[in-house]
């Protein structure tokens, strides 16, 4: 079984819950605390019924549905102290925080430089056969909120509320160049179209294809361009 929690985490939240529930009017679980915890979260990450993940973690169905609001309970006494808006004094320390990461986001999610292309472009031919592939590009939503403002533009053909993310990624699976922050509902060709990444290319597409026989892949929903290439049949 995987969790999206890490071990020193949670053996840190295992005495703090566990002190919550003993003070509890309700009563303290039988079962261990760990496997408490780590069955309330497979609830609420997953649809499972009480039955099939009291089956999943040895537990009765009737054991896991007392301690589930023990768990929540606890959770809920303990989440301020955890999640909470930074305190003025707090506050520049924060946003010191954002602009170290603003200097060093380039770094991360950057465009190959003319000395590494020759290394991606070997990457996609190893996996594909094809050559002088510098990135393929498609993009994703990530879910959010209902906005206040014309939610209705926020909703995918599949998806609840998202934004669309546009990404460049090479044979590694690494990003090297992401645009966000069009609603859910519009196209893909017409994010790419006021991406940067399609105005900078179509001013000079030098600026990033050192030659002309370099290109991106993408699906249907992308145009035919000298630098990228959609499917075709011939």
């Amino acid at each position: 079984m995987h969790f999206q929690i890490q071990k020193q985490p949670l053996s840190k939240l295992e005495p703090i819950i566990n002190q919550q529930i003993e003070r509890s009017d309700l009563g303290r679980p039988r079962n261990d605390i760990e496997k408490q915890i780590l069955a309330v979260l497979w609830l609420l990450a997953t649809p499972d019924s009480y039955k099939s993940v009291g089956e999943r973690f040895n537990m009765g169905k009737a054991s896991l549905s007392n301690s589930f609001p023990l768990i929540i309970n606890a959770l809920n006494k303990i989440a301020p102290n955890i999640i909470s808006w930074p305190t003025f004094d707090k506050i520049p320390d924060v946003i010191q925080g954002f602009h170290r990461l603003n200097k060093i986001a380039p770094n991360i999610i950057s465009w190959p430089t003319f000395d590494k292309i020759p290394d991606v472009i070997q990457g996609f031919h190893r996996i594909s056969g094809v050559n002088n592939v510098v990135g393929a590009i498609d993009g994703t939503f990530i879910p959010i909120k209902a906005p206040v403002v014309d939610p209705e533009v926020y909703i995918p053909r599949k998806s609840n509320y998202a934004m669309t993310l546009q990404a460049v990624c090479i044979s590694n699976l690494k990003f090297r160049n992401c645009f966000m922050g069009y609603p859910g509902s519009v196209s893909d060709t017409r994010i790419f179209r006021n991406s940067t990444l399609y105005k900078k290319c179509m001013e000079n597409p030098r600026t990033l294809f050192p030659n002309k026989h370099l290109f991106i892949i993408g699906d249907k929903a992308y145009p035919m361009l000298e630098w990228c290439i959609p499917p075709y049949n011939q």
